[in-house]
């Protein structure tokens, strides 16, 4: 379900960062209607599906704590929201992502950008030959 950043989560994340825990997708104030970032909220119905798949706590534990289930985990998200993406953006999106991968924004989950690049890129390959 689709909720408006509550307060108490605006207190611990970026004022732009969207947050799924398992029922809701948290989207930012920043966010006229979500329905309008549609590959994002595909992207975040991935982690609804991994929450669900691993129990919400034991998920949200081990990508708070752990960079390469947090890699393998957004990997997987990112693969799925690429693939949602005309085909004509996917390289764009692929460099975005490795990017923010390989930065601060997900706490250096990928050691470097070809690291953040090789683990979407896998994803979209198990995602495309399914």
């Amino acid at each position: 379900m689709l909720k408006e950043k509550p307060f108490w989560l605006k207190l611990f994340t970026s004022r732009t960062v969207w947050v799924t825990i398992y029922p809701n997708i948290y989207y930012p104030e920043t966010i006229g209607d979500p329905i309008y970032e549609k590959e994002i909220v595909i992207h975040e119905n991935v982690h609804l599906k991994q929450q669900s798949q691993y129990g919400k706590c034991k998920w949200l534990w081990r990508y708070v704590t752990n960079k390469d289930f947090r890699l393998q985990q957004e990997a997987e998200a990112m693969a799925v929201e690429v693939l949602s993406r005309s085909p004509e953006m996917r390289e764009e999106y692929i460099a975005y992502y490795s990017e923010k991968l390989s930065g601060t924004f997900y706490h250096h989950a990928a050691t470097s950008l070809l690291e953040a690049e090789l683990a979407i890129r896998a994803e979209i390959t198990k995602l495309v030959s399914i």
